[in-house]
């Protein structure tokens, strides 16, 4: 069946940001054993905020303003 393969969330969202969106979604991966999802961060943060972003489980970064050939490099290299 279809499943979701990719959350690409935006850091700076103002309801509820890219990091607490996963938080979410990893519990519910947990507790529904999904099969795992991969999550890249749309961010404008220095990289010295990388590294909290691959904490909380974002796979990829991708900084501001999203380029095509960015996402496209992205895609290759999660296999989607």
């Amino acid at each position: 069946g279809n499943r979701i393969k990719l959350v690409l969330s935006d850091e700076e969202m103002n309801f509820l940001n890219g990091s607490e969106a996963i938080k979410i979604l990893k519990n519910m991966e947990s507790s529904y054993r999904i099969k795992p999802i991969k999550y890249i961060s749309l961010t404008s943060h220095e990289s010295s905020q990388y590294e909290r972003l691959y904490q909380i489980g974002f796979d990829k970064i991708i900084t501001k303003p999203l380029r095509k050939d960015n996402l496209k490099m992205i895609f290759e290299t999660l296999q989607l």
